[in-house]
């Protein structure tokens, strides 16, 4: 029994120890076990606030496990506690581990505890409204509800161009206005009107500005964007401000109509570094004084008035400004004449020093001599006289000078020619001056170098070998067409009759063209120039385009020698320095220095020249009707001349030139087909030389001058028309005077009509060199500078169509100009507009009948490269040559004032009816192609208006 109940007792234990087992797995018999391989929980990161929950996501892999029964545990569970279900509970700030446990596997949980933000609900600030200056800073200081908020304050500005405002609420004020400055903490914000006004300086400065607008005529300004307006003073148009942005540093007005006076208040922009004023013109309301307040500009770097309406003499404090470093003081006409003033030698930062055209008198001050920092020393156009002084020879760093058009002269300073830039400074410092020949000699120009140069016959010359070979060497700088032929005809008869006894000549050309075509065919001229000249020694060409260097070398470099200009002669003589140039001459007549140059060769080769005078003067004044009108009332044209001499009018030579003139003239439409209208006259004038010389005597007068601009005695021309036409006819009659000469010019001087309603009415003297000319198809070679001055200007009325390329857009002066000259029925061949209908031409733009002539709106003319258009690309108003003709609305301007004048004034111009006329008399050369203009500058004279009547300029 006791035995029995021992085996009892081990069953029953065996039982209570298999029991969970069999619970668990449910496991049937048979079936087989399968264990977890792995616990994932999600997130495994979990951050709460306290009071918050959050609920993690247990997985048990692999999916069939026997057993995926999950138990979750805390680590810490006063930070974080959780249920059966993984919802963990935030408790308290700290970090809590959580983990999940299945099948003898395992994942945690990284529970973070915050404590609870607490959100803003209000924001105050100290201030809801405040003032302060450009510049200054004010403290804004912002206030939460709850005070212990967790939310943090940021800080905003409207508009940081009035005020900025910094991360713990400074506002800066930055420029005059008023702007809002915002506080926002999480969803609650607040505001404060901020106004900052003008400082004291900056009001100064803005009354100092609107005061020197109102001074120089601001509102006939061309250009003036938002001076006088409450927009920052930087964007005043050529106002500029300190790096800072609180001064005005800079006025700059180029080209902007600026008349007036500099005023006082300008001593209020203390900052000013530069005042740039730059007019076209003297203004027309007066001259008045540089005000002594001038000399409180103390920063003052730059001062530049040009063109400007200041008047009397420099004031002393304008020499305080230790700080100047450019001095430009040109065109200004209306100055008193005095000295240089000596406190000039005060400004010793200057690099710039340029006084031009402002009547200075007496001699040059030795007192520049201590501007050791000049680089550009410019005092040309002035009425100064004596010597340079030894002092001089100090400006070691000059790179640039021009003592021209005055009447210095004496010796050079030995201790200034040996200024390292000598070489290169000298010609502006004689041209035009009353140094000697002897003066340059004694300076010892050093004589040019090259590399090798290729002629235009094919060889290679070397400058030096050539020198080496001759006692004496002409170098002449020239161009095709200009003053060439009349120099060179005299050089070659003087080289053929001294080549071989130690005279050289070496004649060269400087061109500047884009066009490989327009290069060939000036070459080609060039060429045919020497010629016909019988020229037998070495040219060549030099391309500016390709190279700015010029092709002559010196220890400083290449240049073009000696000036880099047209028609200029130096000869190297026996020291192997320059011993004449044509730099010095009588300043009255520039052309005749080339003639001078010749005659100092003679003397050199002892040939002197022996001039013809004339004797009789009986055929002075004598008329010939060359054509009488045979339709209409008459135009009448009179042809006279200068410098022909008695013999020349005896042996026909001025007749002659006076016929080939009218068949020039004529030669063109609409005045071709139209000739039976004009009368034309020829009236003779009597020289009594007939050479371009220093001291001859000529019946007009005749002067060329510059490049192309020929003057003469008008009145006197306008006499001997009268001869020939009554003056009741001379109103609007057309002076046409032939110069006895070859040198270069043409100009065109145009009278205001006595009649106002005579349609583009007055009287006109065309000037025109004519001399050896030659005739081709029945047209001189001349007839094209007699067509576009005589025809298109003095008759036509036109203006020109070509541009400057140093000429920019049309100035506000000039569109005046034009006004004037449209108003009387001039210059309707360009417009300042670039509407087509506004235009004059506008019934021609878009007529199919003038579509080869593409009649339109091209941009340049009147001399302006913009701003100002012309009718078509090409025209003999544009170039001076033959291969043009008049454009169809230039036609019908110069029909117009032909059928006015021989019909009278009651006939009216219409569209149709000159279409219908034009198109039976058709042009006789067409139109060069837009692909063949070379946009480059003409070089002409423009005409001149006289402002006056004909019997005003006789009287």
């Amino acid at each position: 029994m006791k035995q029995i109940f021992k085996h009892f007792i081990l069953n029953v234990a065996v039982a209570i120890l298999l029991a969970p087992l069999t619970l668990t797995s449910c496991q049937k018999p048979g079936e087989s076990t399968v264990a977890v391989s792995k616990v994932s929980l999600s997130p495994t990161t979990l951050s709460l606030e306290v009071g918050k929950s959050g609920q993690l996501t247990a997985t048990v892999s692999p999916s069939d496990a026997t057993d995926k029964s999950v138990s979750f545990s805390s680590s810490d569970a006063a930070v974080a506690t959780v249920s059966a279900d993984g919802l963990v509970a935030a408790v308290s700030e700290g970090t809590a581990t959580i983990t999940a446990k299945a099948g003898g596997k395992s994942a945690t949980c990284k529970v973070t505890v915050a404590r609870k933000v607490i959100a803003a609900t209000a924001i105050h600030l100290n201030e809801t409204e405040i003032s302060l200056e450009e510049g200054e800073q004010l403290q804004l200081v912002a206030t939460l509800e709850p005070e212990n908020s967790d939310d943090s304050i940021i800080w905003s500005s409207e508009d940081d161009k009035i005020a900025t405002v910094s991360g713990d609420g400074v506002v800066s004020g930055v420029g005059a206005g008023s702007v809002k400055i915002s506080a926002r903490a999480g969803s609650v914000s607040a505001e404060c009107l901020v106004k900052v006004n003008e400082p004291e300086y900056r009001a100064k400065e803005r009354a100092a500005l609107v005061a020197f607008y109102k001074a120089n005529n601001g509102d006939g300004w061309q250009y003036k964007d938002n001076w006088c307006t409450d927009a920052p003073l930087s964007n005043w148009y050529g106002v500029s401000m300190t790096d800072d942005g609180r001064h005005v540093m800079s006025i700059s007005l180029k080209y902007n109509n600026t008349d007036g006076r500099i005023p006082e208040e300008i001593a209020d922009l203390t900052e000013l570094e530069n005042l740039v004023i730059e007019n076209i013109s003297n203004s027309a309301s007066g001259p008045s004084p540089m005000p002594a307040a001038i000399g409180k500009l103390k920063k003052l770097k730059n001062l530049s008035l040009i063109s400007y309406s200041l008047g009397g003499t420099l004031p002393e404090e304008l020499f305080e400004l230790e700080n100047l470093e450019i001095l430009n003081l040109s065109y200004l006409r209306f100055m008193d004449p005095a000295p240089i003033p000596r406190g000039i030698g005060k400004l010793h930062k200057l690099r710039e020093l340029t006084l031009a055209d402002m009547n200075l008198t007496g001699e040059l001050i030795p007192e520049i001599g201590n501007l050791t920092a000049l680089t550009s020393l410019r005092l040309f156009d002035n009425n100064l006289s004596g010597s340079i002084p030894e002092s001089f020879g100090a400006l070691v760093n000059l790179e640039a000078v021009d003592f021209s058009m005055n009447s210095l002269g004496g010796e050079i300073p030995a201790a200034f020619y040996r200024v390292k830039n000598f070489w290169k400074l000298w010609p502006n410092i004689v041209w035009g001056n009353s140094f000697s020949q002897e003066s340059l000699r004694n300076a010892k120009i050093p004589k040019p170098k090259s590399d090798p140069i290729k002629t235009l016959s094919g060889k290679t010359m070397v400058l030096e070998d050539e020198f080496a070979k001759n006692q004496y060497t002409v170098l002449l700088s020239m161009k095709p067409g200009s003053d060439s032929p009349e120099i060179l005809d005299g050089l070659a008869d003087l080289y053929d009759n001294y080549g071989d006894k130690g005279l050289g000549v070496i004649t060269y050309c400087s061109m500047n063209f884009r066009d490989a075509e327009m290069l060939k065919k000036q070459t080609e001229q060039f060429s045919k120039v020497l010629s016909e000249s019988g020229a037998k020694w070495e040219s060549f060409v030099w391309d500016i385009y390709k190279s700015e260097e010029g092709p002559f070398e010196s220890a400083y470099g290449k240049t073009l020698y000696p000036y880099g200009s047209i028609d200029e002669m130096v000869v190297v003589g026996p020291d192997n320095t320059i011993c004449y140039s044509t730099m010095i001459y009588d300043k009255s007549s520039p052309k005749i220095k080339l003639m001078d140059a010749l005659d100092y060769l003679r003397g050199v080769f002892n040939s002197p020249v022996e001039r013809y005078a004339s004797s009789d003067y009986s055929a002075d004044g004598k008329v010939s009707l060359l054509q009488q009108a045979t339709v209409g009332k008459g135009i009448d044209i009179v042809i006279t001349g200068d410098l022909y001499s008695d013999r020349l009018i005896a042996d026909g030579s001025f007749d002659k030139a006076a016929r080939q003139a009218a068949e020039d003239l004529f030669s063109q439409e609409p005045f071709k087909s139209m000739r039976d209208r004009f009368n034309v006259y020829c009236v003779n004038a009597v020289s009594e030389n007939e050479e371009m010389f220093n001291g001859r005597s000529s019946a007009l007068g005749v002067d060329f001058v510059g490049a192309t601009q020929i003057n003469g005695d008008n009145a006197k021309a306008l006499e001997y028309a009268q001869k020939a036409v009554d003056a009741s006819r001379m109103d609007d009659v057309l002076v046409l005077v032939l110069v006895n000469s070859r040198l270069s010019g043409g100009t065109c001087y145009m009278f205001d009509a006595e009649n106002k309603d005579s349609y583009a009415g007055g009287a006109s003297v065309a000037w025109i060199p004519y001399k050896g000319i030659s005739v081709a198809d029945g047209v001189s070679s001349n007839a094209s500078t007699l067509i576009h001055e005589a025809a298109g200007h003095g008759f036509g009325k036109l203006a020109d169509e070509y541009y400057y390329l140093t000429n920019g857009k049309i100035s506000s002066a000039a569109v005046t100009l034009l006004n004037d000259a449209q108003a009387k029925g001039w210059y309707l061949n360009v417009d300042y507009s670039n509407d087509p209908a506004k235009v004059p031409w506008s019934s021609f733009i878009g007529d199919s009948r003038y579509e080869s002539e593409q009649i339109g709106l091209y941009e340049g003319g009147y001399t302006f490269v913009s701003g100002v258009w012309r009718p078509s690309w090409q025209s003999v108003m544009n170039a001076n040559d033959l291969s043009s003709s008049f454009n169809a609305p230039s036609r019908a301007q110069i029909y117009t004032r032909i059928m006015k004048l021989s019909e009278g004034n009651s006939w009216e111009f219409d569209h149709e009816d000159f279409v219908k006329w034009d198109r039976a008399h058709p042009t006789p050369r067409a139109l060069r192609s837009p692909e063949a203009v070379r946009m480059e500058a003409v070089e002409c004279f423009k005409p001149i208006i006289v402002n006056r009547t004909w019997k005003q300029a006789v009287r």
